[in-house]
C-alpha cells in the first residue's frame, strides 16, 4: 500500500495484494481514514477490487459536530473475500494535505482531557456526546422495541467485565440500562439514532449517567457503538 496524494477532500492509494493468494482472492478492500485524537472508532468503507494491483481514491468527510479534530493521521486497509474472511489491517501514517496541519499538542491535550472526563469520570451526572459519524435524527426504522433491545444487549455483552441487570429500549431512540461492576450498580441511558445508509441499523450518539457511583470514578463505562436489528 502506498499513498500517492493527500488533499483536503481525498486520498489516492495504490495497492499491491501480492501474487501468492491462490484461491483466496479478495473481492474488496476495507479502508478507513482515521483521526486518532478523536478517540472515536474508525469508520471503514468497502471498495470492490478486480485484480491484485490497482488504485483507489478515498473521499474524506468531516465528522459532524463542533470539534475540529484536524485531518486524518492514519490510513488502515484490509482485504476481504466473498466468503467474509478478512486480512489483518495494514496501517500507514498520513501527512496533512497542503495548507492544513495536524492539531497542536495543546489542542490534542484539550480534546483528550474532555474525552476522558466524559468516558472515565462517571462519578458525576453528565451527558456526553460521542460525535458519531453517520447517524440521522429519528428512530431506527422498522425496529420493534424488543428487537432493538436485543441488538443493543448483544453489543453491550461484547464488552464483557460487567453483568447486565436491566436493559430496555424505547421508540428506537433511547435505551436505559443497569449493570453491576464488581459489587457496584451503575445505571445509564443511551441515545441512539438510525444510520443514514442502513436505517435498520443504529449508532450511539450520546450517553448519560443516571445513577453515578463515586467508587467507579475511574471506570470506563461500557458503550455500545453500533449495531443492526436485521441480523
Amino acid at each position: 500500500m502506498a499513498i500517492s496524494q493527500v488533499t483536503k477532500t481525498s486520498i489516492d492509494v495504490a495497492y499491491d495484494l501480492g501474487s501468492d493468494l491462490a484461491e483466496c482472492q479478495p473481492s474488496r478492500l476495507r479502508v478507513a481514514a482515521h483521526t486518532t485524537i478523536s478517540g472515536l472508532p474508525p469508520v471503514a468503507d468497502d471498495h470492490p477490487v478486480s485484480g491484485l494491483t490497482g488504485k483507489l481514491r478515498i473521499e474524506l468527510t468531516r465528522r459532524p459536530g463542533d470539534t475540529d479534530y484536524g485531518p486524518p493521521d492514519v490510513l488502515s486497509v484490509s482485504s476481504a473475500m466473498e466468503r467474509g474472511l478478512t486480512s489483518e489491517s495494514a496501517r500507514v501514517g498520513l501527512s496533512p494535505p497542503e495548507g492544513k496541519a495536524h492539531l497542536s499538542a495543546a489542542e490534542a491535550r484539550r480534546i483528550k482531557a474532555h474525552r476522558e472526563a466524559c468516558r472515565a469520570d462517571i462519578g458525576d451526572r453528565t451527558i456526553c456526546e460521542t460525535g458519531a459519524p453517520h447517524p440521522v435524527s429519528g428512530p431506527v426504522t422498522d425496529a420493534m422495541p424488543a428487537a432493538l433491545t436485543r441488538s443493543v444487549r448483544e453489543s453491550l455483552e461484547a464488552y464483557g467485565g460487567m453483568t447486565i441487570l436491566h436493559l430496555k429500549c424505547f421508540n428506537g431512540t433511547r435505551c436505559d440500562a443497569a449493570f453491576t461492576v464488581g459489587r457496584h450498580r451503575l445505571e445509564m441511558s443511551y441515545r441512539i439514532q438510525a444510520l443514514k445508509s442502513v436505517p435498520t441499523c443504529w449508532e450511539l450518539t450520546a450517553f448519560r449517567v443516571t445513577r453515578p457511583v463515586p467508587e467507579l470514578a475511574n471506570f470506563a463505562a461500557p458503550l455500545p457503538n453500533q449495531g443492526c436489528v436485521d441480523r
